[in-house]
């Protein structure tokens, strides 16, 4: 979706799956034959693992990640090559990764790195943990509650630091930002750098159980993922230049504020659940829900040619 001199799209980035075959089978072949379903070249790199390996390389139950799957032809071709190789005695979805990405028509690495900054300061989330940056293994983290300037996020994002709400990637629910450059370890054109916020659901956070729920999706139940709120308009300059450029809170977050008596100076009259600086970004929310409203027609639109064996629909 393209509005001005940005453009936006929302993308499966991956979905996770549990088979259980119906007899053991070696690891290495079972790995080979859904990257041969995907078509993945030689050497990619992707998520898989037995659950029941016992001597040698043998298992019969497998967990694997389906990466940039946005048609459900993709994942019939997968199971249609498990079942018809080794028997399938049962496939369920069991976690999957879903990214709002914002483009920028001549836009360099720092600009997205203000773009994620500010999808961070203005996302309405609440962090599981705690907001942090990290990056390579062994480097210490940054807090993002410890930054003072938003200049400071913008920089951590430049330099290819990564910001999540949680200690744990086993977390029901999980945010994730970054500015991607990279794909599957692979230099992108700069016209596909994007600035990504992710969002990763498993365990009780995970909208669809069986196969057949997860052919009839409807992404935009997803939205509230993807909210955000803005500055408000009638603020003081001095106090939006503070809140935009000194401050590296998360804005946007819902929860418990106190709400200023406009009658009285100083003084508050109740609780609201977003900070009175902020109104909602009604126009950020509008493309974000178009975004989800058009992966789910391009996901829904090959479904009646996805083959899938007739086990894994009732």
């Amino acid at each position: 979706m393209k509005v001005g001199a940005s453009a936006y799209r929302a993308v499966v980035d991956w979905v996770e799956l549990e088979v259980q075959l119906l007899r053991q089978s070696n690891f290495w072949t079972v790995k080979k034959a859904v990257h041969a379903a995907l078509r993945l070249p030689q050497g990619a790199h992707s998520f898989f693992e037995a659950l029941d390996a016992g001597s040698g390389s043998a298992a019969s139950a497998f967990r694997f990640r389906i990466q940039d799957l946005n048609q459900m032809r993709q994942l019939s071709v997968v199971i249609e090559e498990l079942n018809y190789k080794f028997g399938l005695s049962s496939v369920r979805p069991i976690a999957v990764e879903l990214a709002f990405d914002t483009f920028m028509q001549g836009g360099t690495v720092r600009q997205l790195a203000e773009v994620a900054t500010d999808r961070f300061k203005f996302n309405t989330a609440k962090p599981g943990d705690d907001w942090h940056f990290y990056r390579m293994k062994g480097e210490g983290r940054h807090y993002a509650n410890t930054l003072q300037q938003r200049r400071d996020l913008i920089e951590l994002f430049e330099a290819s630091w990564q910001l999540t709400d949680r200690n744990s990637k086993d977390a029901d629910i999980r945010y994730h930002a970054y500015v991607k450059t990279q794909d599957n370890k692979k230099s992108l054109i700069p016209s596909r750098y994007c600035a990504r916020l992710e969002v990763t659901l498993r365990g009780m956070a995970l909208p669809f159980t069986t196969i057949p729920e997860l052919i009839e999706f409807n992404f935009t139940s997803l939205a509230h993922h993807f909210k955000f709120r803005r500055l408000a308009d009638d603020l003081h300059p001095a106090v939006r230049d503070v809140l935009a450029k000194w401050s590296g809170r998360q804005l946007g977050r819902n929860g418990r504020y106190r709400r200023p008596d406009t009658q009285r100076i100083g003084r508050y009259s109740g609780t609201s659940r977003f900070r009175g600086s902020t109104v909602a970004d009604e126009g950020l929310n509008t493309v974000a829900y178009e975004c989800l409203r058009k992966l789910t027609r391009e996901w829904r639109s090959n479904r009646s040619r996805a083959d899938f064996p007739e086990t894994f629909c009732a």
